[in-house]
């Protein structure tokens, strides 16, 4: 990397920018760079490089990190709502079709989905293979999860004996 480049303010809801780092992160994935919380540290230097041969623009890895927590965090979100029975999701305008009501209600309980309110979550098909293996839910723990469009299955499975 040039020595003499201002490191550049992050702006991960640029299309752009945003479409060159996920692109970026997938490749470090693909080749096997993935560490448990996300990509290996040794990655972040890689993409930083690049991303300053396409953009002419660099950034440090610890805001190149940011921004893959962040691009998780509304992932994670969009995920969360799509499990919902119902959810409404219009695959078309990529899109929750709720009613005013249904929004008010949902964002008294989980006010950091608002920003799906009004557009859809960009990118959501290279998201979904960045952080489509783990969710978050309510306690805190991590679980394996796969989404889809479609809807859930209804199929449930009893543990207990006859």
């Amino acid at each position: 990397m040039s020595q003499n480049v201002e490191i550049s303010r992050a702006n991960w809801t640029n299309p752009i920018q945003r479409k060159h780092f996920i692109d970026l992160c997938l490749q470090e994935a693909n080749k096997g760079f993935r560490s448990v919380g996300g990509l290996k540290s040794s990655a972040w230097p890689r993409i930083a490089e690049e991303l300053e041969k396409l953009l002419g623009k660099r950034y440090t890895s610890k805001q190149l990190k940011n921004g893959w927590d962040y691009m998780k965090r509304q992932y994670l979100i969009w995920s969360k709502m799509m499990t919902m029975t119902g959810h409404g999701y219009n695959s078309v305008t990529k899109n929750f079709d709720w009613s005013a009501e249904k929004w008010e209600e949902y964002l008294q309980k989980y006010p950091e989905a608002k920003q799906l309110c009004f557009k859809p979550l960009a990118n959501v098909e290279e998201l979904e293979t960045l952080f489509g293996g783990v969710g978050v839910i309510a306690s805190g723990a991590k679980e394996s999860s796969t989404h889809s469009t479609s809807m859930p299955s209804k199929t449930s499975i009893s543990l207990e004996k006859d």
